[in-house]
């Protein structure tokens, strides 16, 4: 944890945020007009609408929180249908609920050297589209919550070198589909990866040169009749490319529930413990694995190939980092 300098602390008279009155509730349309900087906001919030703790709340709303602690609130921040606005080097923790929560429809919020931790619920709860995570430090949520919770089933969201540890459970949940996660570590959780629910898929999703190890049971997780998902490059059951450090249970696991499927690529996956059999049980249920070793292709399960020829390609796709969303900026 960072001990940042500030300038004013503001916080409510008493500590229990069941009674608490006190909250901030930013209103304003223009980037300039909230904008906090080096504070500390201490006990804010309650279970009540528009009064979660610092609360960006409706569409067209703006601003910024940057080097500022958030602590022992309801929700450390909380947006509402807002688009664009910032979150920079702040530490949020021990909050009674999500330490960030974008709660409805938010859409290109840059989040980017915080650290998160120690929520009762998630530490982040993502719902919403074209948001940017970036070297964030996730870490300490109660056991059975996330580290990041894509809990509305959102796209195109982008997550690069943040490190998701210690959580209680998945490091990243991700139930939504075309996201980008690259350069991310994720270990120590109760599980790594979750990619789709035991009842909904999420598909496209592309994770690229990314670490998961020491999870309690999987790595990786494919759920919910999941596809079109692409692993490359990095490691499952590896802190490094020189250092093993498996993962529990297994190392990839497709649920046996539902058909998923999955493309790994030049990626280094344990053999210790491996790929779990037990999901390709189901008709259309497969896993490609461009081995490491050239030349070298693994499929599991009932893959089917078109046409009478077979083509190796190892070939990575060139990806921007972020995705436009409308109105939104590129960030590379």
């Amino acid at each position: 944890m960072a001990n940042l300098s500030r300038n004013v602390v503001v916080r409510s008279s008493g500590t229990n945020t069941s009674a608490n009155t006190a909250y901030l509730r930013n209103l304003v349309t223009n980037t300039t007009s909230f904008n906090a900087n080096y504070g500390e906001f201490a006990y804010l919030g309650a279970n009540a609408s528009g009064e979660y703790g610092i609360t960006f709340d409706g569409s067209g709303v703006l601003g910024s929180i940057s080097s500022c602690t958030v602590r022992n609130g309801f929700i450390g921040v909380l947006l509402n249908a807002t688009s664009g606005g910032a979150l920079t080097s702040n530490n949020i923790f021990a909050s009674v609920s999500s330490g960030l929560d974008l709660f409805s429809s938010v859409t290109n919020l840059l989040v980017v050297s915080n650290n998160i931790y120690g929520s009762t619920s998630d530490n982040i709860d993502v719902n919403g589209s074209y948001n940017f995570f970036q070297a964030n430090n996730i870490y300490g949520s109660t056991i059975g919550n996330d580290g990041i919770n894509l809990s509305g089933a959102p796209g195109y969201n982008t997550f690069v070198s943040n490190n998701l540890y210690s959580n209680g459970r998945f490091g990243l949940y991700m139930p939504g589909s075309n996201n980008l996660v690259v350069s991310n570590r994720i270990y120590s959780n109760s599980r790594g990866i979750g990619i789709g629910t035991c009842c909904a898929a999420a598909n496209g999703n592309t994770l690229i040169s990314n670490y998961i190890y020491s999870n309690g049971y999987y790595g990786l997780a494919v759920a919910g009749g999941s596809s079109g998902n692409l692993w490359v490059g990095g490691g499952i059951g590896y802190s490094s490319a020189a250092v093993a450090a498996s993962n529990t249970t297994a190392e990839i696991n497709l649920d046996n529930a539902t058909t998923n499927n999955l493309v790994v690529k030049n990626a280094l996956i344990n053999p210790t413990l491996g790929i779990g059999f037990s999901g390709f049980t189901s008709t259309g249920a497969y896993l490609v694995n461009y081995s490491t070793n050239p030349g070298m292709m693994q499929i599991y399960g009932d893959y089917a190939v078109s046409g009478s020829t077979f083509t190796l390609d190892y070939t990575p796709p060139a990806l921007l980092l972020h995705r436009n969303g409308p109105g939104g900026n590129d960030r590379r």
